[in-house]
């Protein structure tokens, strides 16, 4: 079998012509991807020869238009964490009891400039997004056929274990103690929040931390290390196919 390419539109591949490149030669095989020089949105042309006894069939031609069609399934944990701790946070100053002039709590992913930030605040930063559990194919077992569409919602991907940290950032020891419960709190409430966003395996592991050298006062911060187990995974369609053509030597 030898399949050749064009660039250009055509009603027959003539293997000798310059233009046509040779893009697979061997045994016959019934999927072939092709990603050399290949462009989004610029139609292609193929054309498949099949060696029958001593002679070669074939040549009509196909068209086919690459395009960008994935679309990211993966769980943002970091927005997730970030975002339920910030409106969590804010329902304790919302309650008096925890104080901060803005009327919430900031949640920040990168460490805070202390001179132009306002304590108590927090931080969640990604320590690491690792593989942890990979299946054959790459298959989550997430794929379905779409009637409507005629097409595969094909998912592929893995699932990562992520060690985040989050630190609550305070001026003293009494406020830590307070930001470490508020913190410890807003995420066992959202227990059912990180289960529908598809984080498994939650740990969590807490520790005080005081830094009396890096800056201008004494920074008391209380350390959360937390982990999960979270999808890595993009979807794309995949047409479905009706009719496969044998070629076989009589």
């Amino acid at each position: 079998m030898r399949v050749y390419r064009r660039d250009a539109p055509c009603l027959f591949i003539d293997p000798a012509d310059t233009e046509t490149k040779l893009i697979y030669e061997g045994d016959p095989i019934s999927g072939l991807t092709d990603y050399v020089a290949i462009d989004n949105r610029r139609p292609y042309f193929y054309g498949a020869f099949y060696r029958v006894a001593d002679s070669w069939s074939g040549g009509s031609v196909k068209s086919v238009t690459p395009s960008f069609l994935f679309r990211d399934m993966s769980s943002d944990v970091v927005g997730i964490v970030r975002d339920r701790l910030e409106l969590g946070l804010r329902s304790y100053v919302e309650r008096g009891e925890i104080l901060h002039p803005s009327g919430g709590i900031p949640v920040l992913i990168a460490s805070p400039l202390l001179e132009e930030t306002t304590l108590p605040v927090v931080t969640v930063h990604l320590q690491s997004d690792a593989e942890e559990q990979d299946f054959i194919g790459g298959d989550l077992g997430l794929s379905a056929y779409e009637a409507e569409d005629d097409v595969w919602r094909d998912v592929e991907g893995y699932l990562s274990r992520y060690r985040l940290t989050i630190i609550a950032w305070s001026l003293n020891a009494d406020e830590r103690l307070a930001m470490r419960r508020a913190v410890k709190a807003v995420l066992l409430a959202n227990w059912v929040v990180f289960d529908a966003a598809e984080m498994k395996e939650i740990s969590m592991t807490f520790s005080d931390h005081e830094d009396f050298q890096s800056y201008a006062a004494p920074v008391y911060q209380a350390h959360c290390d937390f982990t999960c187990l979270a999808p890595s995974a993009v979807e794309t369609d995949v047409p479905s196919v009706h009719a496969v053509i044998s070629h076989k030597a009589v």
